[in-house]
């Protein structure tokens, strides 16, 4: 049974939190028989912090995650940039935590030593006299599904330099299918995460030699840890908090790094997802254009 209070405001309103015996939170993620003893493990490392039961619950879509927190059946989740965006603006969550991996250095594409909250979409090409995006008009360029940040990025900000009605797009269903399609010269040029291109490495080991980055996206952010909008802000601090201590134990360190690939976490608000917002809004229009 949740514990709800209502607290009185000065301006008659009144909000109501609450504070679970359980705390239950939500992600997408292939159950196996790894997954749920990672998930035991980590869910009693956060028991122990909070003192109270932490359980991970997963989902095989961001809606019923979405749903799940509307409905009360979970207190927080792990979810996409787009899916915290609708959460925020039904008023269902609130971001506080964002996972951090390791920037990636442009040269080699080796994980550089900074650690940040995002990632890029970069187009490579292999044709030498291609240097910026504005050399794409007419060119044939492999773009990703388009359910995926990197299409929205790299379609909205080919928009913005105005060539995406000059350019052929292809879409592809991966980016090592992309970064190939640009090694057998079928497209002039591919958006990718940076930096596929190490997808392909073992077979063609010359990969950063024979291709060059021609345009570098704005960040794109990573998942959003969020919590039910209702949930008491004590708890919500002893959240964040938890996830401090978790990350500061080498076995929950091991854990999060083995499932996600994430190396620390930072926190985050609203202003980390606004561009994405525009993107998004931009996105909308073009289509509808079209």
């Amino acid at each position: 049974m949740k514990n709800y209070h209502l607290n009185f405001r000065t301006d008659g309103n009144i909000d109501i939190t609450y504070n679970p015996n359980k705390i239950v939170f939500g992600l997408c993620l292939i159950e196996t028989m790894e997954t749920d003893k990672i998930f035991t493990k980590l869910g009693q490392l956060f028991s122990q912090y909070l003192g109270i039961s932490f359980t991970f619950r997963l989902f095989t879509s961001y809606n019923q995650i979405l749903s799940s927190l509307e409905c009360g059946y979970l207190d927080g989740a792990i979810i996409s940039p787009p899916a915290y965006l609708s959460a925020s603006k039904q008023n269902i969550a609130n971001v506080i935590l964002q996972p951090l991996r390791f920037g990636i250095d442009p040269d080699t594409g080796e994980n550089a030593e900074e650690l940040v909250p995002f990632y890029r979409t970069i187009i490579i090409s292999k044709n030498t006299e291609l240097r910026t995006i504005s050399d794409l008009g007419n060119k044939t360029v492999a773009l990703q599904e388009r359910f995926s940040l990197t299409h929205l990025w790299s379609v909205v900000e080919l928009y913005l330099a105005g060539i995406l009605q000059q350019i052929r797009g292809i879409i592809v269903n991966s980016h090592k299918e992309a970064v190939n399609s640009v090694l057998s010269e079928l497209c002039d040029a591919a958006a990718i995460f940076q930096d596929a291109r190490n997808l392909v490495l073992a077979e063609n080991p010359f990969i950063f030699r024979n291709t060059h980055i021609i345009h570098y996206t704005q960040p794109i952010p990573h998942d959003a840890i969020v919590t039910k909008i209702e949930l008491d802000q004590n708890l919500v601090i002893s959240i964040k908090r938890a996830f401090e201590f978790v990350f500061s134990s080498v076995q929950g360190s091991i854990y999060f790094d083995r499932l996600f690939g994430w190396k620390g976490i930072t926190e985050a608000d609203d202003s980390k997802f606004s561009l994405l917002d525009q993107y998004i809004s931009i996105y909308s229009d073009i289509m509808n254009t079209d």
